[in-house]
């Protein structure tokens, strides 16, 4: 009995994290990110912190590029519980940017972009002002701290 149960646990294990996605959120994001990144998404600390209104909102971050002409991408997130305005932008940045730069290392003739923030908390904000105001936020604050 107990090894028949174990495989249907670990299978409700596997789709249980990928549902936390809302389903509109899903197919958009789906359209966009890696199985990787989708994965990542679908953690279940990312999601339970974007439905939390007590906690600061996970951010998630995406760089694209390509390699032999092919679509490449490399993914960070944060989410953190701390109530630091932008640390959880800071560290998914840093998360993706370190993500691209061991790619790159690994793969030389990828070509890949800066990381860009892609979502806070389940609402998608790449190329938006907010994205922009946030990402100018982080990269300011970086500047005050190394002077």
């Amino acid at each position: 009995m107990l090894k028949k149960l174990i495989p249907v646990a670990v299978i409700t294990a596997l789709f249980g994290c990928s549902s936390t996605i809302p389903p509109e959120v899903r197919s958009e994001a789906s359209k966009v990110l890696t199985p990787g990144c989708m994965d990542l998404l679908g953690n279940v600390a990312y999601q339970k912190r974007s439905r939390d209104i007590l906690t600061m909102n996970p951010v998630f971050a995406i760089t694209r590029g390509t390699e032999n002409g092919k679509p490449v991408m490399t993914c960070g997130a944060s989410f953190s519980t701390a109530a630091i305005s932008g640390l959880n932008a800071s560290h998914a940045l840093s998360t993706c940017e370190q993500g691209r730069e061991n790619f790159m290392v690994d793969h030389p003739k990828a070509v890949m972009q800066p990381c860009e923030i892609y979502m806070i908390g389940n609402d998608i904000v790449l190329g938006t002002d907010r994205a922009n105001t946030v990402r100018d936020e982080v990269t300011s604050k970086g500047q005050k701290n190394q002077q």
